[in-house]
């Protein structure tokens, strides 16, 4: 039976917007050579596509572009859930609470796997309160995940009290649509709510060059133990520059801060870097004093990254856009006295 033609009212071309949007930055997310945190950035790029696709359904149900099948509300189902799943693991992840992470995804392969068996019987058993208790459960050990790492983290991430208190947001209005299924506003405000909130993100990563490193970095942690080792590192860094040493690798810089290599590896990782990001970052940092200062405008950029432990122009300006997402030329433009 072919769908009847309807009309393109204005909460769907936001929608459609948004998701489209939403696209767009799990693409970024999965492919962008800036980022060097790449579980987190695959984490964050899984929740948006799972709550994009959500929304894309909705979509394509309330517009009468498909019509509600057993698969598509089974789908949709899964996609909540594995949804949530996804969105505690991001969370865990991004307070550096990466011990015990497995159970995260056992209800949600359970439920999949009711549904592939069961099938009709099994979309049909479910109702819509069941989806909401199971992710309201999944928000509840997430809200519980920031309290517990506010013992072990110098500051909370502020992605992950923005993200959950969205997540709590929704579950009212799902709560209420629970008890009001015929009111139309509260109906229509929860997806109108979700394209909003992806159309913000959309709008934050495109006006901040730093906003998906903010997104997907670890945060760093103030335990006596790491801090005492990671303050070490830092202290070196800063007052003895080895990164301006071309040569300085993994050996020699450990031989200066008295650790093994593979002990100052997994400081550095725990921070949020790999070494070659974590020399280079302050390379940067180096090199960004002299591009910025009048007494070194007749400094080459090429001269600049010799003088800052950059082997190669090549490497300069790659480490250079990674942070900046300019080149070192235009950021001295940028900074130069009019």
């Amino acid at each position: 039976m072919p769908l009847e033609p309807v009309a393109f009212p204005w909460k769907n071309i936001i929608h459609s917007i948004a998701v489209a949007n939403a696209l767009v930055l799990v693409l970024i997310l999965i492919f962008s050579s800036r980022l060097a945190n790449i579980r987190g950035r695959w984490l964050l790029a899984g929740v948006i596509f799972f709550y994009s696709s959500l929304l894309w359904i909705f979509t394509l149900i309330d517009a009468g572009w498909a019509q509600s099948t057993f698969i598509l509300d089974l789908l949709h189902h899964n996609l909540a859930v594995f949804g949530s799943a996804m969105l505690l693991d991001y969370v865990r992840h991004s307070l550096a609470a990466e011990k015990q992470r497995n159970w995260i995804y056992i209800p949600a392969v359970i439920f999949l796997g009711l549904s592939i068996i069961q099938g009709e019987a099994f979309s049909a058993a479910i109702r819509v309160y069941h989806i909401v208790l199971i992710q309201i459960v999944y928000t509840f050990f997430a809200s519980l995940s920031i309290l517990k790492a506010r013992g072990h983290l110098a500051v909370i991430p502020k992605q992950c009290v923005l993200v959950v208190g969205f997540m709590w947001t929704v579950h009212l209005l799902q709560i209420l649509i629970v008890i009001f299924p015929e009111n139309v506003i509260i109906f229509d405000s929860l997806p109108l709510l979700a394209a909003i909130f992806l159309l913000l993100l959309t709008w934050f990563v495109t006006t901040d060059h730093r906003a998906l490193r903010k997104l997907t970095e670890v945060p760093r942690l103030h335990s006596a133990e790491h801090c005492s080792k990671i303050d070490q590192i830092i202290s070196y860094m800063e007052s003895e520059k080895p990164y301006l040493d071309s040569k300085m690798n993994l050996k020699l810089l450990s031989e200066g801060v008295e650790m093994t290599p593979r002990s100052l590896s997994e400081e550095i990782n725990e921070y949020g870097y790999n070494f070659r990001d974590f020399l280079n970052n302050y390379r940067v940092k180096a090199s960004e004093r002299l591009l910025i200062d009048p007494k070194e405008s007749r400094t080459s950029i090429e001269a600049v990254a010799m003088l800052v432990g950059f082997k190669s122009r090549s490497a300069f300006y790659e480490a250079f856009k990674k942070r900046h997402s300019v080149t070192p030329a235009e950021f001295r433009k940028l900074h130069s006295p009019q």
